[in-house]
């Protein structure tokens, strides 16, 4: 069985998070988020695209 921890940010903290992850993006936001809907990010990649999604989910942001 895998446990899984739990983690509480504040949205202030999810913001940041969000804007810091998107700012590191190769190539721009932009570009990255295009390469995520076609399928052509590494699987490191593919892993903070993830938590971008997560973090925009979290926020409310489409």
């Amino acid at each position: 069985m895998m446990a899984v921890r739990h983690i509480h940010l504040t949205e202030e903290e999810a913001a940041r998070q969000l804007q810091d992850l998107e700012a590191s993006v190769e190539g721009g936001i932009e570009e990255f988020e295009a390469r995520a809907y076609t399928y052509s990010l590494s699987p490191k990649e593919a892993g903070v695209w993830d938590r971008i999604e997560t973090l925009r989910w979290l926020l409310g942001i489409e």
